[in-house]
């Protein structure tokens, strides 16, 4: 089951994906620009953005569909139980 633990934070890049559900799939950790690769739930863009682009999400999430308790899934077969994102 993948998980979406992150959610897209800045406003200047992206506006259209603010407080997205997202996944960082690689991150650089040399000397240097500290560049991630970013995977949105909603369509599975990928993006490279700088690795402070996202934040840790800690709102509750359903377990079936991966919503968040606010923008629950209408075709979600459950409505609980629910999980953390972490």
């Amino acid at each position: 089951m993948t998980t979406w633990p992150n959610v897209w934070r800045v406003r200047k890049y992206l506006p259209e994906r603010f407080g997205a559900r997202c996944r960082v799939l690689a991150r650089g950790r040399g000397p240097g620009p500290r560049n991630c690769l970013v995977e949105f739930q909603r369509d599975g863009v990928r993006v490279v953005s700088f690795q402070y682009a996202t934040r840790h999400d800690e709102r509750p999430t359903c377990t079936w569909c991966h919503h968040v308790e606010e923008a629950h899934a209408a075709d979600c077969p459950t409505l609980g139980p629910w999980e953390t994102g972490s």
